[in-house]
């Protein structure tokens, strides 16, 4: 009797959240997904759903206005002659400003030892996020030197997400508050804030110093990025450093995230990363479930829309939208070269068996896909033509394009690709290309696991 009442108090409670459902405006099949879930299975599906099963968010955002002592406006660099850039622009809603100086770090010995000389030679304002943080031997020596700079009077902020460093603990960066810093979790989840969006994580990765220095990309902080753990192997990646007045833009994304975890405003000071002479056009684009439109899903739409010539994408991820796989499939329909780079090892087997599935589609239509072989490839990148590259956090999965808070730095220079360039090519070297035939007679088992699978992509 006890039981048959709580098997029927759970079906009462699953469908009491099914108006709730409804109501997030999900898509149709995700939304038919989760509804057959919750009135056929309360268990799992119940919790299923309220641990992820919210993807949206509402949050006061500071105004994109400058301050009243702002005496610059980003430059703009660009014309609406160019639909693709007039688009990205629309959709940041800022202009294309310039990047100066530019370097890329593939491996993370290097990005962390140049990240190190900046926080060390930071005089008045460090500005760090991360989705990860680990408590190991990189990330207790980048946390000793944030408090060596905070000793010395430097304004340092971190901001890290909760969900993503779940293994550390706060109490590890007590030392950073104790010398004066400010430190602060994202607070998706926030019980006293009425904060319960365990599905909703800040990807980004950025780091700005003294208005004058930025780094965009996908590395976090641990001892894997550089290769040193066991279970991962070798470690590439993509961050990039630059200068310029892009800078002001990477400023403001932290400074919202900022204030949307300590209620905390703090400006964006007037004149970051000041136009110097030279550079080229760039341009920040974020996006997040706060947003009135996927900003960085409709970006990569647009930039392989206007594509020409060849286009390369590279994720350690992918579990593609149906409107990815039909703006690939078109790119490559249209005559373009279109590869695709995607990581054969993962700390998550299923996401690669889910991407797997949409293998024989793409290669129907004409694209090429690759599967990096020597380790782990996590870069987020896109390259396009002879002068378009993107590097940020967004990887070509279903969560970076709709759920979780990313940022990429979209760029135009034949200067700085002929730098990039090189390093992307010897990607494909160690990479093994998945044909027509790779996919013929495939064992029964391998089949039924990725069919079924696929069924999560639309909640995932």
């Amino acid at each position: 009797m006890i039981w048959a009442l709580t098997i029927a108090l759970a079906y009462l409670v699953s469908w009491a959240a099914i108006p709730h459902l409804l109501l997030q405006h999900k898509r149709p099949l995700a939304s038919l997904s989760w509804l057959l879930g919750l009135f056929l299975l309360p268990f799992p599906v119940l919790p299923l759903y309220l641990f992820i099963g919210t993807d949206r968010l509402r949050r006061q955002r500071l105004a994109r206005r400058p301050p009243p002592d702002h005496h610059g406006e980003p430059v703009t660099v660009t014309s609406e002659k160019d639909p693709c850039m007039a688009s990205l622009a629309a959709l940041a809603e800022h202009p294309w400003a310039k990047l100066e100086n530019p370097r890329f770090f593939s491996k993370g010995a290097a990005f962390y030892e140049d990240l190190l000389e900046k926080i060390e030679s930071a005089r008045e304002r460090i500005w760090i996020q991360f989705y990860i943080w680990k408590p190991d031997e990189r990330g207790r020596l980048m946390l000793a030197r944030l408090v060596q700079a905070a000793r010395r009077g430097v304004e340092v902020r971190l901001l890290v997400d909760e969900l993503g460093s779940v293994e550390t603990k706060e109490s590890f960066f007590k030392p950073l508050r104790e010398a004066g810093g400010h430190f602060s979790w994202f607070y998706t989840v926030h019980p006293r804030r009425n904060r319960f969006f365990f599905s909703l994580r800040n990807h980004r990765k950025i780091a700005c110093f003294d208005g004058a220095v930025g780094y965009i990309g996908g590395m976090n902080v641990g001892l894997e990025y550089e290769g040193k753990d066991r279970e991962t192997g070798e470690w590439l990646d993509l961050h990039l450093r630059g200068e310029g007045t892009v800078l002001e833009q990477l400023e403001t994304v932290f400074a919202e995230d900022w204030y949307f975890a300590t209620t905390e405003r703090i400006r964006v000071r007037a004149g970051s990363g000041a136009d110097v002479g030279g550079g080229f056009p760039a341009l920040v684009v974020e996006s997040g479930p706060d947003e009135r439109y996927e900003r960085n899903h409709l970006a990569l739409g647009a930039v392989i829309g206007a594509a020409r010539e060849r286009l390369d994408l590279f994720t350690p991820y992918f579990i593609p939208t149906t409107e990815l796989i039909h703006h690939l499939a078109l790119a490559a329909l249209r005559g373009l070269r279109v590869r695709l780079v995607i990581c054969q090892t993962s700390d998550i087997r299923m996401l690669i068996d889910i991407g797997r599935s949409y293998y024989r589609g793409l290669i129907m239509h004409g694209v090429e896909i690759f599967e990096y072989t020597a380790g782990v490839h996590h870069a987020k990148a896109l390259r396009m033509d002879e002068d378009w590259f993107m590097i940020g956090s967004t990887n070509l999965d279903v969560r970076s394009l709709r759920l979780n808070f990313e940022a990429n730095l979209y760029g135009r220079d034949a200067g700085f690709r002929a730098e990039l360039d090189p390093h992307l090519d010897s990607i494909f070297e160690h990479c093994e290309r998945i044909r027509p035939e790779d996919l013929e007679d495939l064992p029964l088992g391998r089949r039924l696991r990725e069919g079924a699978l696929r069924l999560l992509a639309p909640i995932l």
